[in-house]
């Protein structure tokens, strides 16, 4: 299935699966590995380089927090909001 992307603060790519949020880390031909991005949980995904997801490796070591992957979604909403309102100003 299709994972949903979203930007973290440094503009950096970022997915979301299982109610978790993964930080790119590599790439090969084929795959891209996303890491938790709880340092020291140690859960990663691999997704195709396309977006779908193919795997995950581990067991979250924290508790998931929804409100964070509803803020980080909203705040994504909104900057494009803002971005296409100053381009039509623009």
């Amino acid at each position: 299935s299709q994972v949903p992307f979203i930007l973290s603060n440094n503009d950096e790519p970022q997915v979301i699966y299982e109610n978790a949020i993964f930080n790119f880390n590599q790439k090969n031909q084929s795959t891209k590995y996303w890491l938790c991005v709880e340092r020291e949980c140690g859960v990663y995904i691999h997704t195709s380089l396309t977006g779908q997801f193919t795997r995950i490796n581990g067991t979250h070591t924290h508790s998931l927090n929804l409100d964070q992957i509803a803020v980080k979604i909203l705040r994504d909403k909104m900057k494009a909001r803002i971005l296409a309102v100053s381009f039509l100003i623009n």
